[in-house]
């Protein structure tokens, strides 16, 4: 069930894919190449700010 506390709906991937299409999904990313330096600082950048928002909020609530 999504968390909607925080505003941010976060859904299990298993509950909108199907077995198959997950397994497929987690086969690429384990495939996939880590992540450079400058790649990890832009991700940081777009999504720190909802996941600090989103542990925030389950801390409080």
């Amino acid at each position: 069930m999504p968390d909607t506390r925080s505003g941010t709906a976060i859904t299990d991937p298993a509950s909108v894919l199907t077995p198959a299409v997950l397994q497929a999904a987690r086969n690429a990313a384990a495939s996939a190449p880590p992540f450079t330096t400058a790649q990890r600082d832009r991700l940081s950048c777009i999504f720190g700010p909802t996941v600090r928002r989103v542990h925030l909020n389950k801390a409080v609530g």
